[in-house]
């Protein structure tokens, strides 16, 4: 299910865009129930938690074993004006369940994990609009079966 804001415009729209992509591809690839992965749109630090706000109430971001997979994205909130255009740095943080999204893999699906949200910013995200991302490693600890991957990116409109 995507959490997003109604009728967004610059980043929030390359966001909404982004989202609609990876759910589009990623639910029926990996054969699961919509309800069961939340694609958050961008989240806040509220009180020093990270939190997003839906429907006209602060939701916290939190890892829940009934959940395959959460995707969020924070936006550095200084964008930069560059030649006419927009600049701003995205992080996208994806976590996921990997024994419900991978059930025939017997090992540890980390680089599939990657691979298939790889290809999805690949084939979604206009060239003209970003320019290339990188992979982290997150900074929150892998809990089995969860695992956690970061990407950052520059978004140009």
């Amino acid at each position: 299910m995507i959490y997003s804001k109604s009728n967004p415009v610059y980043e929030d729209a390359w966001i909404h865009r982004l989202l609609v992509g990876m759910e589009t591809i990623l639910i029926p690839k990996w054969n699961v129930l919509t309800a069961t992965c939340k694609f958050i749109s961008r989240i806040e630090i509220l009180n020093g938690k990270e939190v997003f706000y839906y429907n006209g109430n602060y939701m916290d971001i939190l890892t829940d074993d009934r959940v395959n997979f959460v995707s969020h994205v924070s936006v550095d909130s200084n964008m930069r004006h560059v030649d006419l255009l927009k600049r701003f740095n995205a992080t996208l943080v994806c976590q996921a369940n990997l024994k419900t999204l991978y059930p025939t893999i017997t090992h540890r699906a980390d680089a599939e994990l990657r691979k298939d949200i790889e290809d999805v910013l690949m084939m979604h995200v206009e060239p003209t609009e970003y320019k290339g991302f990188t992979f982290n490693q997150s900074d929150i600890k892998d809990m089995q079966p969860f695992h956690t991957v970061k990407f950052n990116f520059e978004i140009v409109l």
